[in-house]
């Protein structure tokens, strides 16, 4: 590489180089070799800023501020027709660990088995979709602008023992036709949950996200009897 730019810059083998050859040679060298160094520095740092965008920051090119849709007054819960997620065909599907998980399964095995449970307490419709590392675990389901509502609890699966955590934040998110309807706040421990009652009024696919914020030791993220009424 040297002796390519040492070439450029005017240096010629086999003769001696004179003086305006030793200043511009010398001066070439420094300015085309300052320029590769320039390069390679602009095209580390824009590798390193993709990558923390991308890792550090799991919502990288999503939607960040939720724009919920009206819950009208007159929709009554009791009155209206319940579709248990666990009983509908789900699609494009992706986990960060194990499968995915229905009927109360968690889709992998752990200490107390396979099943899901949050602070000892099993749930018969529950799903499943362990996130991956510094990622996004995903569920979709086909609405046909039929439902009304989504409701659920949002969870991380009981630990194998008292003293364990999850290794990193995770946030459950709600998406209608691309748009984000809701977001949780970060769940960061075992035993919390989180409600959701939204409207999903006039969705023709809904999505179920989970956003893990780091390492996803322990994030065993589920949705607790994920529903819609109808």
């Amino acid at each position: 590489m040297v002796g390519i730019i040492g070439r450029i810059a005017g240096f010629r083998p086999g003769a001696p180089p004179g003086t305006v050859e030793k200043i511009f040679g010398w001066f070439g060298i420094v300015i085309l070799g300052g320029m590769v160094l320039g390069i390679c520095l602009c095209a580390g740092l824009m590798d390193w800023a993709v990558s923390s965008a991308m890792f550090r920051n799991p919502q990288f090119a999503q939607q960040q501020t939720p724009q919920p849709k009206p819950i009208r007054p007159e929709w009554d819960d009791k009155q209206m027709q319940v579709t248990y997620l666990s009983d509908m065909q789900e699609f494009n599907v992706r986990v960060g660990f194990g499968t995915f998980g229905k009927k109360g399964k968690l889709g992998y095995r752990v200490a107390y088995g396979d099943v899901i449970q949050v602070d000892g307490k099993k749930y018969a419709n529950a799903i499943s979709t362990h996130p991956p590392s510094r990622g996004i675990s995903q569920a979709s389901y086909r609405l046909q602008g039929q439902a009304k509502l989504f409701k659920a609890w949002c969870a991380i699966s009981d630990a194998d023992d008292n003293f364990q955590r999850p290794a990193s934040p995770a946030t459950f998110r709600v998406l209608g036709d691309g748009v984000l309807l809701w977001a949780s706040p970060a769940v960061t421990g075992n035993r919390q949950t989180q409600a959701c009652r939204i409207s999903v009024e006039g969705v023709d696919t809904m999505e179920l996200q989970i956003h893990c914020h780091g390492s996803h030791h322990s994030v065993r993220g589920v949705w607790l009897e994920p529903q819609v009424l109808r």
